[in-house]
């Protein structure tokens, strides 16, 4: 039996194979050579550790490309060679059951509504004298992008306030963002008495039922954008423009084949099962910057394993680096208390995609389920 440093050389030689990123803010080029020549180190090392891994190190990683029709007016083709064993036959249906299994069922985005509808009817009473449960209302976060993932831990709505509104808070002194927000707060409170309420930097937080409505109170403005209140630094109005910010990630979705939303989607898992300290939307953006640049881009969940292993890669590269936002072209600091999950979930999508290589099919799935928890199946056959 190999030694711990036997094992230590041999995972040190192998995880080389993987590569790493020459530019920090760009996408590294991830897949290992074609050449046996590449794994000479590891051959140096002498008889690998007993592994299921130890087949797949003396075979060239390529993800098969599909096959071309020979013309008829062409010789008939050479005798084909041996039938190899097919690989990665495990990674679409692997992603179809976890993409199913986050996925929030009819009835859940039904009582969402319903319980997202009573606060807005209560704010619409308080300040337009109207019962209506829908006017005065943006939908905004995992809702509007359809980007929510099981378990939902909340629905993000920003209400419009009437413009009379801000004119007679802006006649206060102090923070004026503050004493809106508390405002908003009393009021639901009268509809809501029993229930937690409490403002929150920008929002207005309620527990309806179980379900976390946080209404961002808001002032539209001409060009369509909206200030936001902000009640850090003794209050300012924050611009917000949740339109861009839709927009950006529906183009991101359409060019690269549906891949983004559901990177989003899968980052959100990931961030839930992990207790990952970093905001959804800034997921959203670091998906589209990684996703415009990935070469793999216009493939289809066969790649998927591929994806998640060097999204992480590309995430851990932009640590402590900035976001923008569109329409406003805030720049939004990342910083780097994820870092460490980020890395450890690298390293779980690299033994994933070995694993998923070489058709190990439940020591693939427990190596997703290191990223993904319990959703990620360990068999799918």
């Amino acid at each position: 039996m190999a030694n711990s440093d036997d094992y230590s050389g041999w995972m040190n030689a192998l995880g080389s194979l993987a590569g790493s990123p020459t530019q920090r803010n760009s996408v590294p080029t991830l897949t290992p050579p074609n050449s046996l020549s590449a794994y000479s180190s590891l051959f140096a090392l002498g008889t690998p550790p007993t592994s299921p891994l130890t087949s797949l190190l003396t075979q060239p990683i390529a993800r098969p490309l599909p096959a071309l029709t020979v013309p008829t007016y062409q010789s008939p083709a050479p005798p084909a060679a041996a039938i190899t064993k097919p690989q990665w036959i495990y990674v679409v249906r692997r992603f179809d059951r976890l993409i199913e299994a986050i996925n929030i069922n009819a009835d859940e985005i039904t009582d969402g509504m319903k319980k997202l509808g009573r606060v807005i009817g209560s704010l619409n009473r308080c300040y337009y004298d109207l019962s209506s449960e829908t006017a005065n209302m943006l939908i905004l976060g995992s809702w509007a992008k359809q980007t929510r993932v099981r378990p939902f831990s909340d629905i993000d709505v920003l209400f419009i306030m009437p413009y009379g509104v801000y004119q007679r808070f802006e006649k206060r002194i102090g923070n004026k963002q503050s004493q809106m927000l508390q405002e908003v707060r009393a009021n639901l409170k009268g509809t809501y008495p029993r229930t937690d309420i409490r403002g929150d930097g920008q929002v207005v937080i309620v527990n309806v039922d179980g379900v976390t409505i946080e209404v961002v109170p808001a002032i539209l403005l001409q060009d369509s954008r909206y200030w936001i209140c902000d009640t850090n630094d003794e209050g300012r109005y924050k611009l917000a423009d949740p339109a861009a910010e839709l927009k950006a990630l529906e183009t991101a979705d359409t060019v690269c084949k549906s891949n983004a939303r559901q990177l989003t989607r899968l980052l959100k898992k990931w961030q839930i099962e992990n207790k990952v300290p970093i905001k959804a939307f800034q997921f959203e953006r670091l998906v589209t910057e990684f996703l415009v640049q990935w070469e793999h881009n216009q493939r289809d969940r066969f790649w998927w394993d591929w994806m998640m292993r060097d999204f992480f890669l590309f995430m851990v590269g932009r640590a402590n680096g900035f976001v923008t936002m569109p329409g406003t072209g805030e720049l939004v600091a990342l910083g780097a208390d994820w870092l460490p999950k980020a890395r450890a979930a690298y390293s779980s999508a690299l033994k994933a995609c070995i694993y998923e290589q070489g058709n190990f099919e439940a020591l693939a799935g427990k190596a997703w389920q290191e990223i993904f928890g319990n959703a990620a199946p360990v068999t799918v056959s």
